[in-house]
């Protein structure tokens, strides 16, 4: 926002300067995120300090240099605009979805099969992400960073009109562009303050989150960390596998050895494809949720949690696979396990946590202590091995952490 301001010789400069420093703190408080720039003949540190005065190296009044210019910034460079963000995106519709279902429905399946099971997942994941290619439309998204988040396609169209009715020099035709446009804004207003409204509306959290990041501008961090490699996943590998290569290895039995090995029908799957939230990001093969229902960048290895990098497909496989793992565990485990336990939350486990300690400390001349331990990168350092010892011992099928130890 600029500001260019005038006093009077006559003036009394100390109120000038007062009702001046009350616009600007207003009008700071009402827009947060604009860069404010005050030009004129007067000295503005006296009442705002914090701003900083930046030479005029050009006349301003006849052949003589007087006004002076302020802003927030000791650093001019701050004022440069950042470009505009250009994006390819893919265009979701009803008329693709239904176009990818009669390309997977017609399709010979059984012509993908391997023996080497990487060349059969590379095959089928392949040929679905051509499938999205060829079926899904992509389109190219401009997105400017001072850009309103009310402005939609109605007020850019209106916009564009004004601007080529001003171009032709038009008066009547640039006069209804005009007030065509302000009813287009105020519409776009109305419209994305019921949306922002509509997050409050409800019981889902989400959405609330969702709102309570809108109305307070929330941004995420950008990192500098470079554009991922091709050689990655090989690193991911050899990261999670460290402790593995210190370990004495463990003789694991083959599932077929098993007289009962599990069974995974095409409900199972159908059920599992049903729960895809297809609003998660794809995995590193780049299959979207939605293709199969019918996520600051990590600078480090330790950074990458094996469940974000998970595609679609294996979390739907292990969703199967957790089915026979909790159905198969005993009864024994530690009642007062609360983590991966079906209807148990770690809101359970505080109730029952204050619960005991306020019922201990009701008695006289009683106290409590507590110890809370919380491993570093508890995911990323289970050693396969001894987890495919512990859920044998536990009476696990002996296909199951075959699957699991591989």
């Amino acid at each position: 926002m600029t500001a260019a301001v005038y006093v009077p010789p006559h003036a009394d400069t100390n109120k000038a300067m007062d009702d001046l420093y009350g616009v600007i703190d207003r009008t700071e408080t009402s827009r947060p995120e604009a860069a404010f720039i005050v030009g004129g003949d007067f000295n503005l540190r006296k009442v705002l300090p914090r701003y900083h005065q930046h030479i005029i190296s050009c006349p301003t009044r006849g052949e003589n240099t007087l006004d002076h210019v302020y802003t927030p910034y000791a650093d001019t460079q701050k004022l440069k605009r950042d470009g505009p963000v250009t994006r390819t995106i893919q265009q979701w519709s009803d008329q693709s979805d239904s176009a990818l279902r009669d390309c997977f429905s017609t399709t010979e399946w059984c012509v993908f099969k391997d023996t080497d099971i990487n060349t059969y997942t590379d095959a089928v994941i392949g040929y679905i992400g051509k499938c999205i290619d060829d079926v899904v439309p992509r389109i190219t998204v401009q997105t400017f960073p001072n850009q309103k988040p009310w402005v939609n396609g109605e007020v850019r169209a209106k916009l564009k009109a004004r601007t080529d009715a001003y171009n032709s020099g038009d008066l009547e035709e640039y006069r209804k562009s005009r007030y065509a446009l302000r009813r287009a804004i105020s519409s776009a207003k109305r419209q994305y303050r019921d949306k922002v409204e509509s997050h409050y509306k409800g019981s889902n959290t989400r959405s609330m989150w969702a709102g309570l990041k809108t109305l307070t501008d929330y941004k995420k961090k950008i990192s500098s960390a470079e554009v991922m490699s091709a050689s990655l996943p090989d690193e991911l590998n050899t990261f999670y596998a460290r402790f593995e290569s210190t370990s004495p290895a463990v003789e694991v039995q083959k599932a077929q050895e098993d007289h009962c090995p599990p069974v995974i029908s095409r409900a199972d799957v159908c059920r599992t494809l049903k729960r895809i939230n297809t609003r998660k990001a794809p995995g590193p093969d780049g299959i979207p949720g939605r293709a199969l229902s019918r996520k600051p960048k990590s600078s480090a290895l330790n950074d990458y949690l094996p469940v974000a990098l998970t595609s679609t497909i294996m979390k739907c496989f292990e969703r199967l696979v957790k089915l026979f793992i909790t159905s198969s565990i005993p009864d024994s485990l530690d009642p007062l396990q609360f983590a991966y336990r079906p209807n148990r939350s770690t809101e359970d486990a505080i109730a029952l946590t204050l619960h005991t300690a306020l019922s201990h400390l009701d008695q006289r001349d009683t106290y409590v202590r507590m110890l809370f331990i919380d491993y570093s990168s508890a995911f990323n350092t289970i050693v396969p091995s001894k987890l495919v010892t512990k859920l044998r011992d536990l009476g696990l099928n002996s296909a199951l952490p075959c699957v699991i130890g591989s």
